[in-house]
């Protein structure tokens, strides 16, 4: 067996913790409930970064007119 330094080791849930938040870029909790098979949505609702998800939607919200720069 290799001898691997202690930031060289993983194990099998490190592997399903990085399959989570992969999954977790799509925003969807059920998504990640149902392939990381959890019993509960708060569970997978950890690995959804909800400030990520909402950046895009407030870039392209439209400022109301009195909102403007000109």
């Amino acid at each position: 067996m290799a001898d691997f330094s202690a930031d060289e080791r993983f194990t099998l849930h490190d592997i399903k913790r990085t399959a989570g938040s992969t999954i977790a870029e799509t925003g969807n909790p059920w998504l990640v409930q149902l392939l990381l098979d959890h019993s509960s949505i708060k569970t997978s609702a950890h690995y959804i970064n909800a400030s990520k998800q909402l950046r895009p939607a407030v870039e392209v919200m439209k400022l109301p007119d009195a909102f403007s720069k000109e």
